[in-house]
């Protein structure tokens, strides 16, 4: 007899187990559909916000090296145009030896992970897709049903590497001791640049 009630209640916990399984997960089907719709409008505006901002199709180092004037340009001026120098020399006899190294990565135009370049030179990500937000968001939700549901979780894989080819702009600045600029050199040339991310 005890072993009946014990068999009918554990039979019971079961099924409101079962039962409560499948109403969470209802619920959780439904926020899921809630959410996504919310980050496809929310793409959707982002998009429209950022089609008020104009990108170049190339960088504007060079455009900023012609308009350098020896005898006029001064440190101040160049520093707030090309932004604080990759290598400083001091020179023997007072001024500044400035130098700048720019890889400019030749992306190809349908690769997913091409920046957009602004006009002051900075490298801003590509709007998402409405698609390739929803499938960002799809991923993360995976992602966390595997870290919360799943032992051991899943392991993330590491970015993925790979050479592009690029224009390496290097550029040269003589600054006498007054900060004036006195001479400088440019030599564009052609390069491989490593970047991450798949293809």
């Amino acid at each position: 007899m005890n072993m009946r009630r014990i068999d009918e209640t554990l039979s019971e916990g079961l099924a409101r187990m079962i039962a409560l399984t499948a109403k969470t997960s209802g619920w959780i089907l439904i926020a899921l559909v809630l959410t996504m719709s919310l980050a496809l409008g929310c793409a959707k505006q982002v998009q429209v916000e950022e089609e008020a901002e104009v990108f170049l199709l190339r960088h504007p180092f060079p455009q900023w090296v012609g308009k350098l004037k020896s005898g006029e340009s001064d440190s101040e001026s160049v520093l707030a145009r090309f932004g604080p120098p990759d290598e400083i020399e001091n020179r023997a006899r007072g001024g500044q030896i400035w130098r700048y190294n720019l890889e400019e990565i030749q992306w190809p135009e349908d690769d997913p992970n091409r920046p957009n370049i602004s006009a002051e030179g900075e490298l801003k990500r590509r709007p998402s897709t409405q698609i390739e937000s929803a499938w960002s968001w799809t991923k993360g939700a995976a992602g966390w049903f595997d870290r919360t549901f799943l032992f051991p979780p899943r392991q993330p894989r590491p970015a993925a590497v790979r050479m592009l080819p690029a224009t390496v702009h290097r550029l040269e600045l003589v600054f006498e001791a007054d900060e004036i600029l006195s001479d400088f050199r440019y030599a564009p040339g052609g390069g491989r640049a490593q970047v991450s991310g798949a293809s």
